[in-house]
This record gives C-alpha cells, structure tokens and sequence, in this order.
C-alpha cells in the first residue's frame, strides 16, 4: 500500500469519516458503523460481496492493507496476462454466461484434478482388492484388465466409451467374450469411482453397448457317453469330480470347494462359502451317486477333487479323457444334463429347483423336456464298474511359465548353433 494511501486511510479514520479506494476494477468502502460503534468495511474477493465490522483500528489498518495488496497483485496477474489468456477467459466467460469462472475452477480442483491415476496403476489396485476371489475369478480379471491396460495407457479419466467400444469391437468379434471383457472393465471403472478416482454419475465402461448374446439351448450328455468317460477315467480327483457334477448337479466350482465329509447319504451340504449365490443348499443324493462315492471316497476333510487352485489342472485331464474316450466336451454339460435328467424323471419342478439352486422359470425356459424319460431313467441307472482302479494322486509341482520361455530360449539358441557349425564344416 502506498504512502498516499496510508496517510488518507488515518486521516479517515481520526475524522471518522467515509473512505473509498479502487484499484483496476476493483473497490474497497470504510465507513462508520455508529449503532456499532464500529468501523463497516466492504470489499469484493472475486466470488462475492463481503462486508466485516471491526472496533479496533489497528486491526482495521492491518486487515486494509492485506485487502489492498491483495488488489496490487490481482492488478499484476492481469498485467502480465497476454492478449491470448485473455481472449480464453473472455470466451469461457460468455459461454458460461451466469457461471462464476472462479467456482469452475474449484469444482476442477475437488472432482477432475485429483484424479489423474493411470490406467495399470488402478489395475493394480483393483487386483489387490480382489484378493478374496475364488482363483479362477482372479484368473479371468487379470486376463481380460491385463490387455485393456496395455492399450490405454494414460489416465483413467482420459478413457471415452467410444474408444471402448472400439477396442472391444475390434479384439473379441465374439459377443460373449465382449460381454465378460465389458463386464471387468465396468467393474474396472466401478471401483475407481467409489476410491474418488471418477466422478458420480454413469462411468463411461457404463455407457458403451452392451452385446446381445442370442439364448442357446443347454448342451447335454448322454448315458451312452457318461459311461464312457467314467470307464475310461482312471485318474480317482478326476471321477470325483464327474460323478458329483453328473449326478448331484453342483457346478463345477462349487465341487471343487466341497470335501467328502459333506457328502453324506442324506444330501449334499452345500454351506454358504460353497454355493455361487452364497445361500445354503443340499442336492439331493441319488442310490448310483452314494455307490459311485463309496468307491472314491477319501478322508473327510480332503477336498473331492482338484480344489479352486488347481483348477487348470482339473480342466487339462478332463480335456484329455474326453479326447481318450471319443466325446465332445461342452462346457457345463454335466450339470445340465443332470438338471433336465431330474425335471424329467421327478417331473417336480420345485424340487428340482431346490436341489439344482436355479430358479422355476429358468427350469422352463431353458430345461424342459431336453432328454427322454427313457434316458432319465438311464442316466441315474450308472454304476461303478466291479474292480476297477484307480491310479495314486500324483502332485506335480507347477512350472512358472518364465522358466519355460528360458528353456525354449535356450534350445533355440542351441539349434541355431549347430545349424551355424554345420554350415562351416
């Protein structure tokens, strides 16, 4: 603050009379507030009026000269501004006619700014807090995230839907697919809108199109071919898991969580930490599953076949023995045929529900009369084989796929050098 400004704000002040200053655009009122017996000071901060009523004039000094230099260094930024700035501030100005420019920039400061994480760094996190997922589920998200984030790179909140869609449309032609890569990456978006890393409202994973996946009839096995498979299977986790899919209905993570003490002659327990909706069940044990268990049954707290860990190996043999026997795996076809087997056999659509966990009007759209009662009656009739064997569990330890890759690496390298020494020779 100036000398000559100074001196007229004491002049005001012993005299008690009216003071009024302007700097640039902006103004400064001191005038006496004498039902008060106060001093009443207005000023404009750049967002709205402000009015204070001070009684102590060396507090009244202090507080006009911060307003003051606060005039003096607005009154330098817009000095320094060039005519270009201007020309932006002017035109957000009257776009945003009503707006104040001021409370923009906050609302940027607190929902966009703050934001700015990349895309593989909320990957990470994102896996982190999935921790508690079965391992397949994980499995599956780190697939579908991994590719996602190696084609956006940069921030979360820079990613549109139309180059979501783009992306999505030009990896996976296959609806399905697209459909669970869509569904991670809204889960994706999700969860950085409830860390703060998103604005509230519709993400834009939300607003891409979602595929139209065309209904497609259960795919079933016949007895015929259920035999087959259990003739042919001599590996005992293996034939676990088939009879337990085939003739209790549980899918086939919810078999690889369960142990044989919760087979019992009464039903299968299935608790909550076992069934996919969380709520507890019991199928329905029929005399060809109680035969086939008594043959296969271990102690009762091991797992009845390759529990959730060791899955890709439970897929891999069951790969191999539908290849060994001649019959076309399809995935989930166990459960089905059993679930159409039971609808027909019983013909108590309730009943079937209760034990298989789905809904009635699924059993109708999706299940009814898939197989004949000739074959119903067939299915359940599958009994083990008198003397059969099964070889001993073997546990393998996994390979990491690094040490493979150097394997490949080094026999390659190896091959080229004996081409090489040939050549010279």
């Amino acid at each position: 603050m100036t000398e000559k400004i100074e001196t007229k704000l004491k002049e005001a002040l012993s005299q008690k009379t009216k003071f009024k200053i302007k700097i640039g655009g902006r103004k400064l009122d001191l005038y006496p507030a004498v039902k008060r017996n106060a001093w009443t000071i207005c000023w404009h901060d750049g967002i709205a009026r402000q009015r204070k009523f001070v009684s102590d004039e060396s507090d009244l000094q202090t507080l006009v000269k911060k307003i003051v230099a606060a005039f003096e260094q607005g009154e330098k930024i817009v000095d320094n501004l060039t005519a270009e700035r201007m020309r932006d501030y002017v035109e957000a100005d009257t776009t945003l006619r009503g707006v104040n420019l001021a409370q923009l920039v906050k609302f940027y400061q607190e929902h966009v700014a703050n934001q700015s994480i990349s895309v593989s760094r909320l990957c990470e996190l994102f896996l982190a807090s999935r921790q508690e997922n079965s391992p397949r589920h994980k499995s599956s998200i780190r697939l579908h995230l991994d590719k996602f984030s190696k084609t956006f790179r940069g921030s979360i909140s820079a990613v549109k839907a139309t180059a979501i869609d783009e992306y999505l449309l030009k990896n996976f032609p296959g609806p399905k697919t697209r459909l669970n890569h869509r569904v991670s990456i809204c889960s994706l978006f999700a969860f950085g809108q409830r860390k703060g890393y998103l604005p509230a409202g519709f993400t834009e994973a939300q607003k891409t199109e979602r595929p139209k996946i065309s209904i497609v009839e259960p795919c079933t096995v016949s007895s015929h071919d259920m035999t087959k498979l259990l003739n042919e299977c001599t590996n005992k986790r293996l034939a676990s898991f088939l009879v337990v899919s085939a003739f209790a209905g549980c899918r086939a993570a919810e078999t690889q969580r369960l142990k044989w003490k919760d087979i019992r002659h009464d039903g299968v327990i299935l608790g909550t930490t076992i069934t996919k909706t969380g709520r507890r069940r019991i199928a329905e044990v029929s005399p060809n599953l109680i035969a086939w268990v008594e043959s296969l049954r271990g102690e009762p707290e091991d797992f009845v076949t390759y529990p959730e860990g060791e899955f890709y190996n439970l897929y891999a043999n069951l790969y191999r023995l539908c290849k060994k026997a001649g019959v076309v795996r399809e995935q989930n076809a166990l459960r089905h045929t059993f679930v159409s087997c039971h609808l027909e056999l019983h013909r108590d659509p309730p009943r079937t529900s209760k034990t298989a966990g789905h809904s009635l009007a699924m059993l109708e759209t999706n299940y009814l009369k898939l197989v004949s009662r000739e074959e119903a009656e067939a299915w359940f009739n599958i009994f083990p084989p008198e003397g059969k064997t099964y070889d001993p569990v073997v546990l393998r330890p996994k390979r990491r796929r690094k040490n493979l890759v150097a394997e490949r690496n080094a026999s390659f390298q190896q091959q080229q050098q004996q081409q090489q020494q040939k050549k010279r020779k």
